[in-house]
Parts: C-alpha cells; structure tokens; sequence
C-alpha cells in the first residue's frame, strides 16, 4: 500500500489515476492465477491433442488395418509414420505402437502401426497381396498395385501429409556388409529431404559406439516403395528407415521411435 501510494504521488491527473488504477488491478489479478509445476504451456497444448482411430483398406476381407490421427488442433506439418509394411520386420509394428501414444503441440501426426496386417499377423515379409512394398504407384498419375496401398495413398493424399518414415529392418549393418541396407535411412532426393535426414541419423548415431554400425543416409529408394512413391509424385520428405536385425530387438525399437521424435523435435511438434 506504501509503494501505491508512493506511485500515486506522480499520478497527479484524474487520468493518469485512472490509469494506474488499471495497472494496481492487473497486477493483483495475475498475482492470484495459480500456477501448476511441472505444467508448461507445450504439455498443456499436447495433452489437448485428440485421437481418432480410423481403418485403412476397409473393401478387404484380410487386410483392415488402423490408423491412427493425432491432431494437436494447431496449424503444422502432417507426418505419417508407417510400420508392418514387410510382416517379418518385427520392430516397425511395436516401435508405431509406441508412436501412437505420442501427443504434438501443432500439425498432425498420422501412424499406421500394420500396413500389411495379414503379413504382420502371420510373421512373413509378403501376404496375399504380394509385396506391399512393390505396389505403391510408379507415375504421377498411376495406381496403386493393391487395395491396401490404394488405401494407404489416398489417406496420405486426403491428409496431406508433409513427412514421412517407413519402419523397416536389414539383415546386416551396411558399412559391414554393403548389399544389406540395415542402419540406413534411405531417401529421395527432393528439396530439404538431405537436411532433414542428417539430422536424423545424426541424433541416432549419438547412441552407437561402434563406427561401423553407424547410421548412413542412402539415396534413391526402390520403385514401387512408399518412400519413393510419395516423395516423387507427391513431394513428400519421405524416408526408408532400416534398423539391423543384428541389434537385440528393444534397440531397433527405440531407434524407431528416437528417428520419429527427432523429426517431430524438428518441426517444432513435440
């Protein structure tokens, strides 16, 4: 009451009175807003995220699988992570698992945890469809070889998606054994896509001691793959991430998830 008064003395105007009146008000208002510890204004805008759980391939009798939508409800990038493209690739499908649970603070993030479910279920690269990963579309205004990858590209067109990773796994490290692409991330070389993958593998190889397992970014993904479909016909940055088969299964997991956290840290998503 003291300083008020002090202050007071300056404010000789009914105005200026008037005036810090307002100011005497706000201050004493902010002063009685409770504050939460450990609640900042990022997890208070993650926790706001809703989810919404949709199926992909729904004209399949085999092949039904979910997506799941996270939508911060701010305007931001669309990534899309994709894991079970190849059934025997065990670490995409549990790492997406994960990744679901992932709330951003802007944009949406879209994870289809088991893109060729059947496969996924039965422990084998193919299903009756064949390679999933052989039959995305290899024109701009091709089809998609499949109706689960005709699924999968329409929902990457209805929710235009801006990045995406495919989870996937090698049978050797590729700076021991060159023809495995396992420790790789593979891309197709549209505007920004080499930055951003640097700075994926570049967070990933912090936690790996040995050189020669080392995580090294590879052009030019296989026609027909997701990566290179999307990327090439519809600008995405689009990567192949291959873990190694020879890493205990917890590791290619987390290798997983640490890949798509760095992204989304990129966008200033999570």
């Amino acid at each position: 009451m003291r300083i008020a008064m002090r202050i007071a003395k300056v404010f000789k105007s009914k105005k200026s009175m008037a005036v810090l009146a307002a100011i005497i008000s706000l201050s004493l208002l902010a002063a009685s807003v409770p504050s939460f510890p450990g609640i900042s204004a990022a997890s208070a805008n993650a926790r706001a995220a809703t989810v919404t759980k949709v199926t992909l391939a729904q004209n399949t009798v085999n092949h039904k699988t979910p997506m799941y939508i996270i939508d911060s409800g701010k305007p931001g990038p669309n990534v899309m992570i994709v894991g079970g493209v190849h059934g025997d690739e065990t670490s995409g499908p549990l790492a997406a698992d994960e990744i679901k649970n992932i709330r951003v603070i802007r944009g949406t993030l879209l994870v289809i945890p088991r893109a060729n479910i059947a496969a996924v279920e039965k422990g084998t690269r193919t299903s009756s469809i064949g390679d999933l990963n052989r039959d995305f579309p290899r024109t701009k205004n091709g089809k998609a070889g499949s109706k689960t990858a005709q699924s999968i590209w329409d929902a990457i067109k209805k929710y235009e998606v801006n990045y995406l990773i495919d989870l996937h796994e090698g049978y050797n490290y590729h700076k021991i054994q060159p023809s495995s692409y396992g420790q790789t991330l593979i891309y197709y070389p549209i505007s920004g896509a080499r930055t951003v993958g640097q700075v994926i593998i570049d967070e990933l190889n912090k936690g790996i001691g040995s050189p020669s397992k080392h995580f090294t970014l590879v052009k030019y993904p296989y026609e027909g793959t997701l990566a290179r479909a999307t990327a090439q016909h519809l600008g995405v940055i689009a990567f192949t991430l291959e873990t190694c088969r020879k890493s205990a299964q917890s590791i290619r997991i987390n290798n997983g998830i640490k890949a798509t956290k760095t992204l989304l840290r990129y966008l200033d998503m999570y």
